[in-house]
């Protein structure tokens, strides 16, 4: 299938689907963040569950208790992303969200590929790549459109769009972020 590209037909394709896509480059250390994330998956191979290429985390609500790395992520989210988030959901007219307490970490590795799937109607996902891969797109199968990761590129999509990841031909894919619930 051929795929149309978010990142070089942005205008088009959010002219077309005003309230499913939001991206931007932020500023972040991608280097530093792939670090946090290598020692979040070797340190307690029991709170991080590796199924496919995701890995699920809870981030503790009692800071004290929570690792560096933790902290780091936190920090990234909720200092750079959430505000993203916010602003775009409130221009959209979604008065009323509340993010999702979990933090989806995704270390994926060459030949992998996360099958199309939908996440809950009432969700959005958002989402920051820290490096480049050949590969690893985030694909939208029934819109035809895809979005290429590369070092801090943050993006913000609904949830309910039949979503998945291409094969990752070269380098090990990293990102992580997590959702908004909507009423």
């Amino acid at each position: 299938m051929e795929y149309m590209d978010l990142k070089e037909n942005y205008e088009e394709i959010t002219t077309k689907y005003p309230n499913y896509f939001f991206m931007q480059k932020i500023d972040i250390d991608a280097e530093e963040a792939i670090s946090h994330i290598e020692l979040l998956s070797e340190t307690n191979p029991f709170k991080y569950f590796w199924y496919r290429p995701h890995a699920t985390i809870m981030i503790p609500s009692n800071e004290e208790w929570a690792s560096e790395s933790e902290k780091y992520i936190k920090d990234v989210i909720n200092n750079i992303m959430k505000p993203l988030t916010n602003s775009f959901l409130t221009k959209i007219g979604i008065k009323e969200f509340s993010p999702r307490k979990n933090i989806i970490i995704s270390r994926m590795g060459t030949g992998k590929e996360h099958p199309p799937h939908w996440d809950s109607a009432d969700t959005y996902v958002m989402e920051v790549y820290l490096n480049s891969v050949v590969g690893g797109d985030l694909i939208f199968p029934e819109l035809g459109i895809k979005f290429s990761p590369e070092p801090g590129m943050f993006i913000i999509f609904k949830g309910a769009l039949h979503h998945g990841v291409s094969e990752l031909i070269e380098n090990e894919r990293y990102s992580f972020g997590s959702g908004y619930i909507f009423n």
